[in-house]
């Protein structure tokens, strides 16, 4: 199949079964260039706009044998979480011949799978981050916060955790805990192999979100912020997301500032991934932070995981 998508009718197929496939959903559903909507396995709420069907997110033979069945007539595949990146279904179909897949393959997908990778990626290209270490053992990780010299820091498992594996470890005691639950009890399993301390950056946050095609970055200029916490006033532990609010232009981050961000921070990894033969397509999210020494990266991630209702605010404004 070309990768251009023909003017004539045709269907979409959406990967995942969260907000975000809700929200993809209800806005295709009012393009006239599209006849039917399935998403594959879908939720209560996306067979208002479609057809749910009986396909795992993970099920790659499945929903590649679906997408290329003519009866079908499926013109877009749109992968909507990590675990269908990570299952390598971007890869099947383009195997098969399908170019119009809205989200990276596996290998493109590694800067979401991996958290270490991602900062290796960014130390390459100079993109500006938190000071950051790696851990692959619970011995290793426990003697560092054992050290007299150290000081609060940010814990991160390496691997994918539904954004829950990240702990703001305020006492050696909280981080011991969080190295034991991910390390020894492997809460998160094989994402718990490894895990990451970041010196613990200050300041307002912001969400960036662009569209990719493998070479060129077009930013979306809606910066979104969302609360993690679990409780209020920004205490108790690290969530998914609890809630979000989209900010005005300039709010937080100015037109210019967009500008830097895309140059300096999205482009570059973009532009790494290529470099390396992985052409990244979809959407690229960047956690950023505003310190009094600029902002910085905290983790440049697929649009995949840790926007569950980031991006699902960005598209739900339907009054």
């Amino acid at each position: 199949m070309a990768g251009r998508i023909e003017a004539n009718p045709f269907n979409v197929l959406i990967i995942g079964n969260a907000g975000r496939e809700d929200a993809y959903a209800w806005k295709i559903r009012k393009s006239r260039r599209v006849n039917d909507i399935f998403v594959a396995p879908g939720n209560g709420g996306t067979d208002r706009w479609g057809k749910n069907l009986d396909i795992g997110d993970t099920e790659v033979e499945m929903a590649v044998s679906f997408a290329k069945n003519p009866q079908n007539n499926i013109g877009l595949v749109i992968l909507g979480n990590d675990a269908s990146v990570a299952a390598g279904l971007a890869n099947a179909l383009n195997e098969e011949g399908f170019q119009n897949v809205f989200g990276p393959t596996k290998e493109a997908g590694v800067i979401e799978s991996s958290k270490i990778e991602a900062i290796k990626l960014m130390r390459q290209m100079n993109i500006p981050h938190p000071p950051s270490e790696f851990y692959y053992s619970a011995d290793e990780a426990l003697a560092a916060v054992r050290k007299p010299d150290w000081n609060k820091t940010v814990m991160k498992a390496d691997g994918l955790c539904l954004g829950k594996g990240v702990s703001l470890a305020n006492t050696a005691e909280e981080a011991e805990e969080f190295i034991r639950n991910v390390m020894i009890k492997k809460i998160f399993k094989e994402a718990g192999n490894a895990i990451i301390m970041q010196e613990r950056e200050f300041g307002p946050e912001a969400s960036v979100f662009a569209f990719c095609d493998g070479k060129i970055v077009v930013p979306i200029p809606v910066i979104p912020h969302d609360y993690k916490s679990a409780y209020d006033n920004g205490e108790g532990p690290n969530t998914g997301g609890m809630g979000a609010f989209t900010m005005t232009p300039d709010y937080l981050v100015s037109s210019e500032e967009l500008v830097w961000i895309n140059g300096n921070i999205l482009q570059p990894m973009v532009d790494v991934l290529k470099e390396k033969g992985y052409p990244y397509k979809g959407i690229l999210y960047a956690g950023l932070i505003k310190t009094k020494g600029g902002l910085k990266c905290l983790n440049l991630m697929l649009e995949v995981v840790t926007l569950k209702l980031r991006f699902y605010c960005l598209a739900l404004n339907r009054t």
